[in-house]
């Protein structure tokens, strides 16, 4: 039988019937991936590493890859495959190698690594680049926020450092706007990298007011620093001094309302100051009375007993970051617009007279009455006044009930009037009911309480005589929710489509590291399984603002969890100021609000979560360079807390 095979296949040559001819060369395929490699910037004499795969792309079963060499055309970059320099894979069969940068210098670096083989492509490469060693300049406090007692001066210092690994040139400073503020005279300094000696020096600046209120200013630090060469320290002054705010705004706007009928408004105050606001006197102006006078449509309510000049018996005091409310009535008499005026008499010093812009209308014909409710989108349940869902869910609402007797309702005006700080959500038309303005729909970007009002006119352009509010509770339905937000100042719209990029993180200690591609769940790894969790990253959001959100609703017993955030990508928009909220079971229990992250790269290491105590620990450290590969730091925080499970 040993003789029959090649007679076979010497007839077939000799018939030419249709079998591979002698000549035809069996195809050799070669796959490298990834195509590129990008270190991060290193220390010198540390090292990083990367992985890349050399397989036997061939779709032909009995090619042979035969890698003769792999060459390295990049300094300080080593390479170590498992089968050596040179090794032979069958169709299918893959090799994994290792590339580790070891700088001796600071410099960037750029260049390939060149695998040779037998391949019909020829040599493969791989594109290696890695970041250069900068200085960069950072200041303590990133933001100065003085306050001083009025006639008063107050002196406070801001520390420059180089948190960077190359020696920084401070090449000087200037203050802009802001005359109250003083920096001692601007010149040249060296800084040496982190934890050198004389990597630091100190500015003193001094806030000297001439006029109670507040000042804003801008410090200008000017270095070498590739990636800040401008660092922007914001300044703000204030006096210790009360300060009146009309919450609303000086216009109290009746709307219609019917003939020989009273309407009261809620006039909001606030202290916005930082010393008791003490209010002593509720004055009616033109077309306005006090409450048991005549004189105006107009009826003051000071709460209080008062004199026909709206003095007070007794003052109405406000604490600093408190409020109250005065209150307004409405009685027209005829079928014509009123106005009138109000003046409110207090201790602020830039404001010790705030006047009140009172208008209205009357008419025989009633209000139209508006009527709104509200259910989730494809989630079933009767529609209702107050709704409770959760984050990322989308609400209709629907303003069909509303009527207008003797008329018809001709317009509907919706309004978000209260939403989660750092919100973005917008009204919008409901999806596949174009032109329909008696329904409207809201996708709730965050967690929090929204607030939409509604207001209709009759064909007359009378407007309901009170609006309709309809409260939205977007509760986390998941144990474990954190949501990530941003904000640009340098961002002129953040809604569009271009801005800054930053990502959320959540790693499982004990097995994980940062950018593990199993155990820490970001933008590449969205959905892990970690056995019993499954978190899950329910947006990545790469063009400004957020949210991104991170959701896990099976928290393993004894575990900690680290989470981070990382500037991905600035895409030219500057310091992206960074707030992580984290709810554990519906409750919102940790917050860190704008936190600065100045350039692409850095890392904010955030906070610890521990199940099944729900005990959240602050990190709240920095890296310039992300710590890829890096399992998240075991604080003294954890240890001391004795909690079961730490690493």
């Amino acid at each position: 039988m040993r003789f029959i095979l090649p007679l076979v296949a010497l007839a077939a040559f000799s018939c030419g019937c249709g079998s591979r001819e002698f000549s035809e060369r069996t195809s050799v395929e070669i796959s490298v991936q990834p195509e590129s490699i990008s270190f991060a910037a290193t220390s010198v004499g540390e090292r990083a590493r990367a992985v890349f795969v050399v397989r036997n792309a061939s779709s032909d079963g009995a090619a042979l890859l035969e890698v003769s060499g792999i060459e390295v055309g990049v300094e300080d970059v080593t390479v170590d495959c498992a089968g050596g320099r040179s090794f032979r894979l069958s169709a299918g069969e893959q090799v994994s190698c290792v590339a580790t940068l070891t700088p001796t210098t600071p410099a960037a670096r750029s260049g390939q690594i060149v695998v040779r083989s037998n391949a019909d492509s020829g040599a493969a490469s791989v594109r290696v680049t890695s970041q250069a060693l900068d200085g960069a300049l950072e200041a303590d406090p990133a933001r100065l926020d003085m306050v001083v007692d009025d006639g008063g001066t107050v002196t406070r210092s801001i520390r420059l450092r180089n948190v960077g690994f190359n020696t920084l040139r401070v090449l000087g400073w200037e203050l802009g706007g802001g005359t109250a503020f003083g920096v001692e005279p601007s010149r040249e300094v060296r800084l040496e990298p982190f934890g050198s000696s004389g990597d630091e020096v100190t500015l003193d600046v001094t806030y000297a007011p001439t006029a109670p209120g507040s000042d804003d200013a801008l410090l200008r630090v000017f270095s070498d620093d590739r990636g800040a060469e401008v660092l922007e320290i914001p300044l703000s002054g204030s006096t210790q001094a009360p300060c009146l705010l009309l919450v609303d705004g000086p216009r109290v706007d009746f709307g219609v309302r019917v003939i020989g009928e009273v309407s009261y408004r809620d006039v909001p105050i606030a202290n916005c100051g930082n010393a008791p606001l003490v209010i002593d006197r509720f004055a009616p102006g033109e077309g306005a009375a006090l409450l048991g006078e005549t004189g105006g449509a107009f009826v003051l309510d000071p709460g209080d007993p008062a004199d026909a000049s709206g003095t007070l018996d007794a003052p109405i005091v406000i604490e600093p970051g408190d409020s109250d409310v005065l209150l307004i009535g409405f009685a027209p008499d005829a079928e014509q617009p009123y106005s009138g005026r109000a003046f409110i008499h207090s201790n602020d010093p830039a404001a010790p007279v705030s006047e009140l812009l009172l208008s209205g209308r009357g008419t025989y014909i009633p209000c139209p009455v508006a009527s709104a409710s509200a259910r989730v989108r494809d989630g079933g349940g009767p529609a209702a006044v107050q709704v409770e869902a959760a984050p990322l869910q989308t609400i209709v609402f629907d303003a069909s009930d509303s009527f207008a007797e003797g008329s018809e309702v001709a317009e509907y005006k919706w309004e978000i009037i209260a939403s989660p700080q750092d919100s973005a959500a917008a009204l919008r038309e409901v999806q596949n009911e174009p032109g329909n303005d008696a329904r409207r729909e809201l996708f709730l970007d965050l967690a929090g309480t929204y607030v939409v009002e509604l207001e209709v006119a009759n064909a007359f352009g009378a407007l309901s005589c009170e609006p309709t509010t309809v409260t939205i509770l977007a509760v986390p339905q998941e144990t474990v929710h954190i949501q990530l937000v941003w904000t640009n100042p340098d961002d002129p719209d953040e809604q569009d489509l271009s801005g800054a990029d930053v990502d959320l993180h959540l790693v499982k200690m004990g097995q994980g590291t940062w950018f593990d591609p199993i155990w820490d769940t970001y933008y590449r790894n969205p959905a892990p399984v970690w056995r019993p969790e499954h978190p899950s990253l329910d947006i990545d959001d790469t063009n400004g603002h957020g949210p991104e959100n991170i959701n896990m609703d099976d928290p393993g017993d004894c575990a900690w969890f680290a989470v981070g955030a990382h500037y991905f990508q600035d895409h030219g928009y500057g310091t992206a100021y960074v707030t992580v909220r984290i709810y554990l079971e519906n409750v919102l229990v940790f917050e860190l609000p704008n936190q600065p992250l100045y350039r692409t790269g850095e890392f904010w290491d955030v906070a610890r979560i521990h199940w099944p105590t729900g005990t959240v620990i602050a990190v709240d450290e920095r890296y310039n360079i992300a710590p890829r590969n890096q399992p998240p730091v075991v604080t003294e925080e954890m240890r001391d807390a004795g909690l079961c499970g730490t690493p």
